[in-house]
């Protein structure tokens, strides 16, 4: 049996056991620890991803190139949650890939931003490694120990770019940029401000999984007392917020195009507007992500967009659809509350990162 159909074969506890020996025979590294890691540069500071398969030439850990007879066709980057978990979320995209049986087809990145904001939130830093404000990473913000104000979505440019590049990844045709909770947040977000998409020669899909909140396009929010469903149907329609006058950040940024800053600040409302309601966005929620937990952003800006994960996830697909005519997808899953592994394991939501 040649490596390629041991790989195929084992089950997904057995990964760990190949660590880097996978680029031995430019085979994907499936070790979700930092076997599989490598450090990314970017502008005057770097982040740690994980991956199945080295971005950068001089990566210590992994020297060799992809070959291109047998290079990846597709690749999945997935942001983590709150947490800051970059290697338990590669394991998780491992999980879906296997699942799909796409392990051996696609490049797997999982990136990790590390946050100190107070005492509940100091991450250990290594020497240069860039730092965000726990939950700054997640909007595009600077990074607090950055001069050349280095964002966490310029992470992100970075990566996409070297996707891209077909002397790393020849036979690559596809990129899925996709996350989680806090995760979710980053991906739409991104997808809304990114200019690096538009540089690169192959599509790219974004999924948006269980967000606490949606950067909005602008001031409507969905009347009181109505609700919006999966099927397309509204009680009731969009319209200036109601409590706008209690609630006056309703709609500046993070929540809406009001006041950017970071890196949303180098793009101008129009060109967002423009860009988000043309990109391929897929909405993924949790049927069960009604709970009221600790993690779910209760601000009166959060609240303006529904009381819970998955109202504010059918109210802003329905306000795409009516508001700006935008042709994003919804998949609800079944049984899945504010849970990544059931959400990116279940077979909708793996469908949905491997259609």
């Amino acid at each position: 049996m040649g490596t390629r159909d041991l790989i195929r074969s084992l089950p997904l506890w057995a990964f760990a056991a190949f660590g880097t020996l996978a680029y031995a025979e430019n085979l994907p590294c499936l070790s979700p620890n930092e076997a599989c890691s490598e450090r990314l540069s970017v502008k005057d500071g770097w982040v740690r991803i994980y991956a199945t398969h080295p971005l950068r030439s001089s990566s210590p850990t992994v020297q060799t190139p992809v070959v291109a007879a047998a290079g990846p066709k597709r690749a999945l980057v997935m942001v983590h949650g709150a947490a800051r978990n970059g290697d338990g979320y590669f394991g998780t995209a491992l999980a879906a890939a296997a699942s799909q049986g796409e392990l051996l087809d696609t490049v797997i990145i999982a990136p990790s931003f590390k946050g100190i904001d107070g005492p509940s939130c100091r991450d250990t830093v290594e020497d240069g490694e860039l730092v965000f404000g726990c939950q700054a990473w997640n909007a595009g913000f600077a990074a607090t120990n950055s001069e050349l104000k280095a964002t966490s979505f310029d992470a992100m440019d970075r990566i996409l770019q070297l996707l891209g590049d077909r002397a790393r990844f020849p036979n690559l045709r596809s990129i899925t940029v996709a996350g989680h909770s806090g995760g979710g947040q980053f991906v739409q977000r991104y997808a809304a401000m990114n200019h690096a998409e538009t540089r690169l020669h192959m599509p790219v899909k974004y999924v948006v999984a269980n967000p606490s909140s949606y950067v909005y396009l602008n001031e409507y929010r969905l009347r009181p007392e109505a609700s919006c469903t999966q099927d397309g149907i509204c009680t009731g329609g969009f319209g200036p917020y109601w409590d706008r006058t209690n609630c006056s950040g309703y709609n500046k940024y993070r929540y809406g195009l009001e006041g950017l800053t970071g890196y949303a600040s180098t793009m101008t409302t129009g060109t967002i507007r423009r860009q988000f309601v043309k990109r391929d966005v897929t909405y993924l929620i949790g049927d069960l992500d009604t709970l009221q937990d600790s993690d779910l952003d209760k601000s009166c800006s959060a609240q303006a967009q529904g009381p819970n994960r998955r109202e504010r996830g059918l109210n802003f697909w329905n306000y795409m659809r009516e508001e700006f005519h935008a042709t994003h997808q919804i998949v609800v899953v079944p049984r899945c509350g504010h849970n990544a592994a059931c959400m990116f394991g279940s077979q909708a939501g793996a469908r949905t990162l491997f259609p």
